[in-house]
Order: C-alpha cells, then structure tokens, then sequence
C-alpha cells in the first residue's frame, strides 16, 4: 500500500502545479526533482527495512540502500547540469547512464544472490557473463548518442545483441540454479529485470539516437518513472520475501 500511494504521488506535481506544463524546461526539471526526490526517500525506506527485515544479512540490504543513493546522485548531477552535453541539438544527460552503469550490474548480482544455489554462485561463473552483458546496451545506447548515421545503427544494434544475451541468460540458463524456495521470488525478478530492461531500451530507439519520435522533456518524465517503478518493486519484492533471503 504505502509502495502504491508512493508511485501515484509521481503525478502529484502535474495535479498541483499546472503551471508546469506550459514550459517545456519547468516540467523537465519537475521530472528530475521528482526523481530525486523519490529516491532520497527510497534509500532511507531501504536502509530502514534493511535494518528490520534483512538483519541477519545486510551486506545484502547495504546493496538495495546503494542504488537508489546512487539513482539520487544520478538525478541531483542531472538538475545541476552535471554531465549534461549537447549533441547536435539533443541535450545528452550522460550522467543517467554513468548511474545505470553502476545500478545495473548491482541489480542482477543481487538476483543471483538472493535465488541462487550457494554452490552455483561458486562453481558456475553465468551470473558473471549476465551482469556484464547487462552492462552492455547501456554502454552502446551512450555510444549510439555520439555516433552517426552507420554508426549509430551499428551501436544501437550491438546493444541489442547485448539485451538478448543477458535476457537468454537471466531467464534461460538461470533457473537451473536456483533454490526451490525462492523460485517464485526468482520469477518475479526476472521477469521484472526482463520486461523494464526491454522497455528501456525500446525507449531508446525512440528518443533522438533512434527515430526521435519522443522529446527530452518526455523521454526525461519515461525514464524517472520506469527508474521510479523498477527500483522501488525490486526493494519491494525482497522485503516482502524477507524470511526466503535471510
């Protein structure tokens, strides 16, 4: 419930201040407080439930405090124009990748290490092929930005080799590893690191690298809430199952 109430405040700014949408600029930045907001507020709930329910295991819950602390990080640099580059008139807010550079392969290890064998994570390296291909569309959709015309399609087509590969290894060669007791735990990560990281990427093909069919100001509003609702379901999801992890 209080997850829920969480992510419909997500509109409340648009509710409350109208005013917002009439510039472009004000509504970009309401986007980027938004999200920076929410996730100084998810990192205290984090460590807070961390603390509570993952007591016996908080290297565990220092990793789900970590990233929305570094998603907060991402989205204040954003609204001070830190790592903000302009691109053939396409302002490039850089540092969101940066961030999902370091968020990304935190997510699926910590996957792996709440659903996983002890012995797998030991004798079979596929969580490490996983968590590098992870990595992989969000270093070619950055490339993407810079690159033109071949280029950019080549990049853009690299990073969806990438998004296969890790998606064949996540929901494929993973679940012969996983504990019984926390395959349905499993499913619901996967599918959730699946389905976002897909949208995610479709986002981006959308935005200027791809067929710029979405402005800034819209791709800047998608991605806060896909961030938003990713972040936060994953916490969600462990916390819940707690007595699973621990």
């Amino acid at each position: 419930m209080l997850y829920c109430s969480l992510l419909f405040s997500f509109l409340l700014p648009v509710l409350l201040f109208p005013e917002y949408l009439r510039y472009s600029e004000d509504m970009l930045l309401m986007y980027l407080w938004v999200g920076a907001s929410f996730f100084i507020i998810l990192a205290v709930l984090f460590y807070y439930y961390s603390k509570q329910l993952l007591a016996k295991n908080m290297n565990l819950g220092y990793l789900l405090t970590l990233i929305p602390m570094v998603m907060a990080g991402v989205y204040l640099a954003m609204i001070n124009g830190v790592f903000v580059v302009l691109v053939d008139d396409y302002w490039f807010y850089f540092a969101r990748f940066i961030g999902w550079f370091i968020v990304s392969p935190i997510a699926v290890y910590i996957v792996c290490l709440v659903t996983f064998k002890k012995t797998a994570l030991s004798k079979d390296k596929t969580w490490i092929a996983a968590i590098l291909f992870s990595m992989v569309p969000i270093a070619f959709g950055a490339l993407a930005i810079f690159s033109y015309d071949v280029g950019r399609v080549l990049a853009l087509c690299m990073g969806s080799i990438g998004l296969i590969l890790f998606l064949y290894l996540a929901l494929l060669r993973f679940p012969e590893h996983i504990k019984k007791k926390t395959k349905e735990l499993y499913n619901c990560l996967a599918a959730l690191l699946g389905v976002v990281g897909t949208i995610y990427f479709v986002v981006a093909i959308l935005t200027e690298p791809g067929l710029a069919l979405i402005s800034v100001e819209t791709e800047i509003g998608i991605y806060a809430f896909l961030d938003i609702f990713s972040v936060g379901l994953l916490g969600y999801l462990i916390f819940v199952r707690s007595n699973l992890v621990t």
